[in-house]
């Protein structure tokens, strides 16, 4: 009897096992790591502007209007110092909520402090429209809106 190509065979199977128990491990490992993005929706006929912006000593004050049809419940303000990439720096955690909904037409002011970052060159605002039942913000994909930024160091 030929007993070399069972202990191959078994061989394989132990091989394929390991990998598949290895990339089970190491997922539950990096699902820790990893954060779920806010969920999006389509949100047609909204629309955020930032209207006014002014930087002094390390703090942003930026002014926002709604000029959509709908009540938005706050926004993101991301910014760029210049890496080319927005979702590296946020600021006052990723979201700015209103204290009330934004009805259309109304504006709005909020400080953040950019000192950490030294520089803003441009931001990128995106409209809130609604919380999940985990409090998580619904974010309205089609709002976003980038500003470049002058004279923010």
């Amino acid at each position: 009897m030929n007993h070399k190509a069972v202990s191959a065979l078994i061989g394989y199977v132990l091989l394929i096992g390991l990998a598949v128990t290895m990339s089970g491990v190491i997922y539950a490992w990096l699902k820790f790591y990893v954060q779920e993005p806010f969920p999006e929706e389509s949100c047609p006929e909204v629309s955020l502007v930032v209207t006014d912006y002014n930087c002094s000593q390390g703090i942003l004050n930026l002014t926002v209007q709604n000029r959509g049809r709908f009540a938005l419940k706050g926004y993101t303000v991301k910014i760029n110092n210049g890496t080319g990439d927005f979702s590296l720096f946020m600021i006052k955690s990723s979201y700015n909520y209103v204290q009330s909904p934004m009805d259309p037409g109304a504006r709005t002011t909020a400080l953040f402090n950019f000192s950490q970052y030294r520089k803003i060159d441009a931001i990128e605002t995106e409209a809130i429209r609604s919380f999940t039942s985990a409090g998580k913000p619904v974010l309205c994909e089609n709002s976003v809106a980038r500003q470049s930024l002058e004279n923010c160091d």
